[in-house]
């Protein structure tokens, strides 16, 4: 493909579909951006800073509390159950402990939003741990209730007759 003086100005009809480019003025001179003021600029980072530093830990302390009310009552109500536990009560008791660990790193991040990290590099250590721990659980635990709703659906009179026989002895 030969390039014809890409600097000056022309059409090109593309095929018979109709389609034109137009170049005016093109050069491959890639400095010659449009002037934007700084103050205008959509993503400056102070303004996002500034924007979470405000926003986020008054989002993460309601979640805080949500969280830990919400869970702590399905670990209470599990716990207080009399009765054996189904599989689907042990994986909503082990998910509610995931979402706890989730829920106890949210004050730090908070913190963390509107004045940086204060709590040393040990804390630090800590709660990335927590935040990774919490990531895998819930990834295992997830996959876990799959499994078993996949069993419970796909294969469920060989799950019934396997229950049935194990109840009965």
């Amino acid at each position: 493909m030969v390039r014809e003086g890409l600097a000056s100005s022309r059409i090109k009809s593309i095929g018979n579909m109709g389609l034109t480019t137009v170049y005016d003025d093109f050069s491959e001179d890639y400095t010659s951006y449009p002037d934007i003021s700084e103050d205008t600029a959509p993503c400056r980072l102070d303004a996002v800073g500034a924007f979470g530093r405000y926003f986020i830990p008054p989002v993460f302390a309601v979640v805080f509390v949500v969280g830990l009310a919400g869970n702590g009552l399905v670990l209470v109500l599990l716990g207080r159950r009399r009765c054996p536990w189904h599989l689907a009560d042990r994986y909503l008791f082990q998910l509610a402990l995931a979402d706890i660990l989730l829920v106890l790193g949210l004050p730090f991040w908070a913190t963390q939003f509107a004045h940086g990290w204060v709590f040393g590099e040990v804390l630090c250590k800590l709660v990335g741990a927590l935040s990774t721990v919490n990531s895998y659980s819930s990834i295992l635990l997830l996959a876990g209730i799959s499994i078993n709703r996949y069993l419970a659906i796909v294969h469920a009179m060989q799950l019934f007759r396997r229950l049935r026989a194990l109840h009965c002895t």
